[in-house]
């Protein structure tokens, strides 16, 4: 296409060791994060019968489809004008990410609530009484809406080039939906287990605040 510019396939060790570098924990991030987002689907479908488990698949669809709207804002959004502001003045990053987290909160606050008040009779209404355990199930894993909000905390670490700090939190929390699934069922019962996973994401919200305020200081978190 280029036929007065010679061009060839070439090696560039700086951009290799970069990509390696950073590339690396995203990869190990990525293979955590399924686990945290995907998990319950392959623990509770081996638990429960084919009826229940679909019971508990509507109620997870409802959540993930708030929960993405929190994420596009929240990814697109706030990580974008947190990336900009590190870049042109990064003694505002905190009050800027402070700023934009009012929003997020108030959305994971709205979706928490939401899911408490409304998920119950909405399901009611729109499915038959054999689905009504679906309301229970959308009450109990509103607590997802909550632990999102360390997103933004997430896309710090990422905008201060920590990948390696992030994948930490996320395998903490994959682990312990696995481990609290698993045993609070055995122990305690399905809504136990399902609470349990709801929860999962908080495990590691101590290792991403104190990496959070490791890469910049000041942070209100």
């Amino acid at each position: 296409i280029f036929s007065e510019t010679p061009m060839k396939f070439r090696w560039d060790k700086e951009t290799a060791d970069e990509l390696w570098r950073f590339g690396r924990w995203l990869v190990g991030a990525s293979l955590f994060g399924f686990v945290l987002n995907n998990g319950d689907r392959f623990i509770l479908g081996a638990l429960l019968d084919k009826t229940a488990f679909g019971v508990y698949t509507i109620a997870a669809l409802w959540i993930q489809m708030g929960l993405g709207v929190v994420n596009q804002i929240s990814d697109q959004v706030v990580n974008a004008a947190l990336a900009e502001t590190v870049r042109k003045n990064p003694d505002r990053a905190p009050q800027v990410l402070k700023r934009l987290r009012r929003g997020v909160d108030a959305m994971c606050l709205a979706g928490f609530f939401g899911a408490i008040l409304l998920g119950p009779p909405l399901l009611g209404a729109l499915y038959s009484q054999e689905y009504a355990m679906a309301g229970a199930f959308m009450a109990l894993l509103s607590f997802r809406f909550l632990a999102r909000r360390q997103n933004a905390l997430g896309g710090v670490l990422l905008t201060m080039g920590r990948s390696d700090l992030m994948m930490y939190n996320i395998a903490v929390a994959a682990v312990a939906l696995v481990a609290g699934a698993l045993i609070l069922d055995a122990l305690l019962g399905l809504e136990y287990a399902v609470l349990a996973i709801a929860l999962a994401p908080f495990a590691g919200a101590p290792i991403m605040v104190r990496n959070a305020r490791r890469v910049m200081p000041g942070i209100d978190v």
